[in-house]
């Protein structure tokens, strides 16, 4: 998935945990430092920094599942 968001505007992005395969249990945005069990709750939100333009890669804790916002 590609998630396109407008530089300067706050955003988040929601994770909602549909699927229990244990590759699916974690999202990880490596370049902002985020591993997130997605176990936890039924909807995880992850806060994406808007100042800057840029696209910031993220991956299932297996690396596996791609996408980019």
């Amino acid at each position: 998935s590609t998630v396109i968001l407008k530089k300067g505007v706050p955003a988040q992005v929601n994770f909602d945990m549909r699927d229990s395969t244990a590759c699916l249990s974690h999202v990880v945005f490596e370049q902002l430092g985020v591993n997130e069990d997605l176990t936890k709750q039924k909807i995880t939100t992850v806060n994406i920094p808007t100042n800057k333009a840029g696209t910031y890669n993220f991956a299932c804790g297996m690396d596996m599942f791609h996408g980019k916002v």
